[in-house]
């Protein structure tokens, strides 16, 4: 028969690989539309990438650290708290930039313009500069399905990987 307290480490473990597993997929989303389907992330896009990425390193390295060590079950429950964090953050992140696109507020002055150091250029290199510039604009959704943008799904998905990683935490905490 297995111990109560190793099936409730197994649980925790798995919340653990899943939230990897999810924050992967979305990554890979992302990256999948920008490469394959050429769409240029802007700077509120990528910023709203961060989390993710730390979200994968943070959980895959908890993941086999749970599995491989005898970690306390509280550092793996505070764990599941800084995720949530993580995601709170980018929810945040993706309503700032859906309200950005929708107008609701204005967005940083980097997405609108150029930043180009001009102290050193003449005024054909700098028309050749512009031409070669391709801004983005964070104001302008790139793409929409169903009314929403990238931004949009993001936030929602960040919404729910925050449920989720409540749910973990709270399910191992009644344990």
């Amino acid at each position: 028969m297995v111990p109560t307290a190793c099936l409730n480490k197994l649980d925790i473990h798995y919340y653990l690989l899943l939230i990897f597993l999810m924050s992967t997929a979305i990554i890979l989303t992302a990256l999948g539309f920008e490469h394959i389907g050429g769409y240029v992330p802007c700077d509120l896009c990528l910023r709203q990438r961060w989390p993710y990425y730390i979200a994968i390193i943070f959980s895959l390295a908890m993941f086999i650290l749970s599995a491989k060590t005898d970690v306390s079950t509280n550092v793996i429950k505070y764990s599941l708290l800084f995720l949530a964090l993580l995601f709170l953050i980018n929810a945040y992140l993706g309503i700032h930039h859906a309200g950005v696109e929708w107008g609701w507020w204005k967005g940083p002055s980097g997405c609108s313009g150029i930043n180009i150091d001009r102290s050193d250029m003449g005024l054909s290199n700098l028309l050749t500069s512009l031409d070669n510039t391709k801004i983005v604009p964070c104001d302008e959704a790139s793409w929409r399905l169903f009314g929403l943008s990238f931004a949009g799904y993001n936030a929602i998905a960040s919404f729910g990987l925050l449920l989720f990683s409540l749910f973990a935490y709270k399910k191992s905490s009644l344990r």
